[in-house]
This record gives structure tokens, sequence and C-alpha cells, in this order.
């Protein structure tokens, strides 16, 4: 059955009428979002310390782990976006769901470097070919001119995620750190399978049209729509996002936040232990965290819609840059600096996460979404690739982190130029240097 056509099969049947179907597909996004971030962005963080002093590795031996699982998702990112667009997101995020958990049991039984690297690598590629990017990609296909709600309510879901180190914390504690990689493995297969049969790729497969409404899509396209959002008939093909500048100066841009970002994923709990903070208070310092990020994004994203993504997503740099240095100096006797970082960082953090993806949207349409942001994966991520081991270098070089963060700081505010010369994002794609022809 081609995409176009209504499905047979209409879960709305199964849900309240009056609400719109693609907001049980963000609530499955955000559920989902909160256990990925939880488990293997964050969570893994909290098995630096025990792994490390159960198996005597250097923290830049382990980095390198980390450094492979973001290599590997790297490269996999055309891959992935392709088959989501081709196959559909719910297949894909299912398979991811089951691959990336395969993973992390094999990471709770590994005793050497070898399997290690070996469990690092399924678990990228687990996330690669489905969990958030899938729900990314059904996002933007169902919302246009509440995209920014939207991904702020996933958003919203990724930052809880930081509050999932802290039960993660509590599992090391009592049951040691094997055990703990086999519950949290099996809690996340039981919960992101089922979540995964709620995506449905198009509205126009259940017969809506995105947000809900009923007139006719010219009418709603041409009376309704911000005119600055591009639309399905308005998306770039994948060669025309290619020749354009604003395609490359956003994979720098992505490319700085994820080098960043990457380091404070993997390095955050060892360097808040390292700062004098426990185990245990260093995963509650990141749990609440994760709550005051869930509050930001919400509030980011219905600001996003208001004042602009381009603008928002602009700031969130320079935001991030001026948190990696109260990050840097961050202490359990100075809580001044704790807030400041919250602040700073936090409202960064949330403003890049809400405007991001959607950003790539607004540039160049629904259509070749996840296709042209995967295509951006291999390059942004090699550079990411460098952040965890640039840390555990540092680390074991000067027995801190506080000097490579405070150079990451200038690092992440570079961005911020990037998507100056990008040009804002128009229907027109003037500013993105592009000689759009009809179709």
């Amino acid at each position: 059955m081609q995409q176009s056509q209504v499905s047979n099969e209409n879960p709305q049947r199964r849900f309240p009428r009056k609400i719109f179907y693609g907001w049980y597909i963000i609530a499955a996004g955000c559920i989902s979002g909160f256990f990925n971030q939880g488990i293997f962005t964050i969570g893994l963080s909290a098995f630096i310390p025990p792994v490390q002093k159960e198996l005597g590795w250097s923290l830049t031996a382990i980095s390198l782990g980390f450094s492979i699982k973001q290599f590997e998702q790297g490269l996999l990112g055309p891959i992935s976006g392709y088959l989501i667009d081709r196959l559909g997101p719910r297949l894909m995020c299912t398979i991811g769901s089951i691959i990336a958990s395969i993973g992390l049991i094999l990471f709770g039984r590994m005793d050497s470097f070898s399997t290690f690297y070996i469990a690092a690598i399924i678990i990228a590629l687990g996330q690669s070919v489905g969990t958030i990017r899938a729900y990314m990609a059904t996002l933007v296909h169902w919302f246009l001119q509440k995209r920014g709600l939207a991904a702020a309510i996933i958003g919203s879901g990724l930052g809880m995620g930081y509050a999932g180190v802290y039960p993660i914390a509590l599992l090391l504690e009592w049951y040691g750190w094997r055990n703990a990689a086999y519950i949290t493995a099996l809690v996340f297969l039981a919960i992101s399978v089922p979540l995964a049969q709620i995506i449905r790729h198009r509205p126009e497969q259940m017969g809506l049209q995105p947000d809900g409404i009923t007139q006719s899509p010219e009418k709603s396209l041409g009376e309704t729509i911000n005119p600055d959002l591009q639309t399905p008939d308005k998306s770039f093909t994948v060669t025309q996002a290619l020749r354009s500048r604003a395609f490359w100066m956003a994979l720098i841009a992505r490319a700085f936040y994820g080098l960043t970002t990457n380091v404070h994923h993997v390095h955050q709990i060892p360097h808040m232990v390292n700062r004098g903070f426990s185990s245990t208070g260093a995963g509650l310092l990141v749990a609440i965290y994760g709550v005051t990020q869930m509050i930001l994004r919400l509030l980011c994203g219905s600001l996003a819609d208001k004042i602009g993504r381009f603008r928002m997503y602009r700031i969130s740099f320079l935001s991030l840059g001026i948190g990696w240095v109260f990050f840097a100096y961050i202490s359990p006797t100075a809580w001044w600096n704790v807030m400041f970082f919250f602040v700073t960082y936090g409202i960064g953090h949330a403003a890049h996460t809400v405007a991001g993806q959607p950003i790539l949207a607004d540039y160049f349409g629904p259509h070749r979404f996840a296709t042209i942001s995967g295509l951006m994966s291999p390059i942004s991520l090699m550079i990411s690739v460098i952040g965890p081991l640039y840390g555990g270098i540092m680390f074991d070089h000067f027995g801190s982190f506080q000097l490579a963060f405070v150079i990451l700081g200038p690092i992440i505010s570079l961005a911020t130029l990037a998507m100056f010369f990008a040009g804002a994002p128009t229907l027109s794609g003037k500013q993105n240097d592009i000689n759009r022809t009809t179709k």
C-alpha cells in the first residue's frame, strides 16, 4: 500500500477521538526518550566508577568504548535515516530497541576490552536504526504549526532521562553493576517495544492532516501555517539540501554541539565525584538537573513557536558555552556555582534540544527529514567521538576535568557563528543558496 493511501488499520479508534492521534505518538516518544536517555546516554556514565574499580581499566580506555559507540552511530546515520524513510519508523524503532537491549546485556557480561567494545557497537547499532530518531522523523510529518511544542514534549522526556541516573545509581549500589545492566536492559525492552507500536509514519495514512487540521490542505497551508515553516510539497530533495549552505553550516553547529555534549554525558558523574561529591550525591544532582530540564524544555518549546526556533537555536550555543565554565568549577561546598550551571547550561541545553531537530525540517521540509538528518551524522559524530576520549586523556594527564571543561566553553560558542552564516529558514530557500525548482 502506498504511504499516501489511508491505512485500513486505524489505531485512532482505540483512543478518544477528540485528541489528535499525533499527540499519542509524541507521548510515546516522551516516555521512550526518558528510558533511552536515562539508560543508554546518561545512565552508562554511572557504570564507569564501579567498572573502573573492578576491572582496573584507565578512564581513557573506558572513554574509547564510548567514542566507538558514537563513531558507529555516525557511520550508520545515513543508512538508518534512509531505512526510516523507506521502511517506516515503527519497524525500525522496534528493531533498534531489541538490538540495544541485547548490547546492554552483553555489557553486563564483559570482562575484557574486546567484549566491552563489541557491546558498545551493538548498543550503537540499536540506537542508530531506531529509538529517538524514529520518533523525531515521525514528528515532523505530524506537526507543522505545533512542531516546537511537540519536540519540547519529547525533549522533556529526554531531559527527565537525567533523573533516571539516580535509580540506576541505587541499582549499582544494591545489586552491583552487572546485575544493574541486566535489569535496565529488560526494563527498556519491556517498555520501548510496545511503545513503538503506537507510531504511524504520516497522518495521511489515517486520513488525517498535520496538526489535526480539518480544512483542505491547500487552504490550511495557505492561510494558517506560519510562512517560515517548510511544508511537505515544498520539501527539499536530498540533492538540493546537500547543495545548500544551510546544510553545511548546520552540520558544523551540530558537530560542535556533539563534541561537547558527549563529554558531558560520559564524564559528568566522574567529574562531580572528582570534585568531592559522593557517587549517590552526583547521581541525585543529575536527577535534579533532569527535573529542571523537563520544565525548561516545555517552556522553551512553547516559546520557540512564538519567537522562532532559529533565534532560540542560535542563543542556545552561547548559553551552553557559559555553562561549561560553571560546570568546570562545580563543588558540593559552592552551591551558587551549581545554581549558575543549572541556569546557563540548563537553558542552553533545553533550547537546543527543542529547536535542534525541528530546525532541519524548517530548512528542508519533512519529506526526506530522516535521510537528510542521517547524512549529517557521519561527519558530526566522527568529530563528536573525540569528546569522551579528549576528556579521558585530559583527566589521566592532569588528574581533573577542569581545564578540559573550560576549553569547551568557547568551542561550543562557535556554533552560533555557524548558524549566523546559515541564514534563516524560508519557504523559497533563497537564504540557503539554492535555486529551487518546482516539482
